[in-house]
């Protein structure tokens, strides 16, 4: 039996499409196991702790931080989680389903592509071959790490670095330092240490499993509704649990004491922009926060625009003409 539904379906608002999302979600969180009630086999399966933490981020982009703070708590509270103490582990392969992986897609090692493109693609390039060399560091990045944070060499792949006994020479064809008409740096060749797997070449790169959600991120998440929430010394605490894993015991990132709100605030979206580099976080927290178009104007973010991607033509064609194009595209 086919069940056929109409194409004249009028688009959805933003309030109706968060308030599915929420009852979703909350279904999942009603019915999945603890990551704790799964055998070995079936790790990487959705859990509450996965639902709660997306909820959780659902609830911040809405501005509901008390909502927010309560179910970020409960994923922190649970014990099920906890930071590795190797910050390159928490991406890499001795962290897989680990005790930092709060949900993550799992990938296996291919010679063909049936593994994980995502961290082919942003392999170093050239040599060793170990992709593509997408999504390379940029300057600012690069700027953004204190003075000696360890978490600056664990995310940025570095020519003429030693991974795993693997000198890291690049692309030839490439520039090694791009600069502008006035001499200044644009660009230096380096690469995502994030989606390193050990290898020579382009097959173990597919086995990649990559974190879309990290404890060390909802650790975050709860110290900015806390903090949103006017509870700055509760909030500190998991602020400040994310830089010690960070120092490695090294008399550097000094625990903040701030207590002002709207200086932790942007120290709790710098920290999320070093901790979480390069994990696909950084644009929706600068546009669910508002400063898009401050920090990413000049990139050529249109406010009004950006904020949404464009509806595929095929689906207005579809619909008859019912849905029309998000404003600006």
């Amino acid at each position: 039996m086919f069940l056929w539904l109409p194409l004249s379906l009028p688009k959805a608002t933003a309030a109706e499409i968060y308030d599915q999302v929420e009852l979703d979600l909350q279904f999942a969180i009603d019915n999945l196991p603890e990551k704790s009630a799964y055998s070995s086999e079936d790790l990487g399966r959705a859990t509450k702790g996965a639902a709660r933490s997306l909820v959780a981020k659902v609830h911040l982009f809405r501005g509901d931080f008390a909502a927010a703070e309560t179910l970020a708590l409960q994923v922190v509270t649970s014990n099920l989680y906890d930071l590795e103490p190797v910050f390159t582990d928490a991406n890499g392969k001795n962290g897989e389903h680990g005790v930092e992986s709060v949900f993550e897609i799992g990938a296996v090692e291919s010679e063909s592509v049936e593994g994980n493109q995502y961290a082919n693609t942003q392999g170093v390039r050239g040599t060793p071959n170990r992709g593509w060399g997408f999504n390379r560091p940029s300057i600012d990045l690069r700027n953004a790490f204190e003075p000696g944070d360890p978490r600056r060499s664990g995310t940025i792949i570095e020519l003429g670095d030693v991974i795993d006994g693997i000198t890291i020479l690049g692309d030839a064809s490439t520039p090694d330092v791009t600069t502008d008409a006035d001499g200044n740096i644009i660009e230096i060749e380096s690469y995502n240490r994030k989606v390193w797997i050990p290898g020579l070449s382009t097959d173990t790169q597919f086995g990649h499993n990559r974190r879309l959600i990290r404890f060390s991120d909802v650790l975050l998440m709860a110290a900015e509704a806390l903090n949103e929430n006017n509870k700055p010394q509760e909030a500190l605490i998991h602020l400040n649990r994310v830089r010690e894993r960070a120092r490695q015991g090294n008399a550097i990132l000094p625990d903040i004491t701030t207590t002002n709100k709207d200086e932790l605030r942007d120290i709790i979206l710098d920290e999320r922009r070093t901790e979480l580099a390069l994990e696909g976080h950084r644009f929706w927290d600068l546009v669910r926060t508002g400063k898009a178009p401050e920090i990413l104007g000049p990139a050529g973010f249109i406010t009004g625009k950006h904020e949404l991607l464009p509806i595929p033509q095929n689906e207005i064609d579809l619909s008859q003409g019912t849905l029309q194009q998000n404003a600006n595209w």
